[in-house]
């Protein structure tokens, strides 16, 4: 989070940090944050839609509005 307030147009945290939360079991967090990434940058989609460790996410309503 601090890091986020530092930088808070670097997407590139913000995708690393996207990954953390996937990690710990913060899915909620990590889609929330996913989309807020993909509302900064909507060209992400594709790529993220590929990526396995964001498959659970799409789940998430504010996910699937963006398929």
């Amino acid at each position: 989070a601090q890091a986020n307030a530092a930088a808070p147009l670097d997407t590139q945290m913000l995708y690393y940090e996207v990954l953390v939360r996937v990690l710990l079991g913060q899915s909620a967090q990590a889609a929330g944050l996913l989309h807020e990434l993909i509302q900064r940058n909507p060209n992400f989609v594709r790529t993220f839609r590929r990526d396995p460790a964001f498959t659970l996410l799409w789940n998430d309503p504010r996910l699937r509005a963006l398929r």
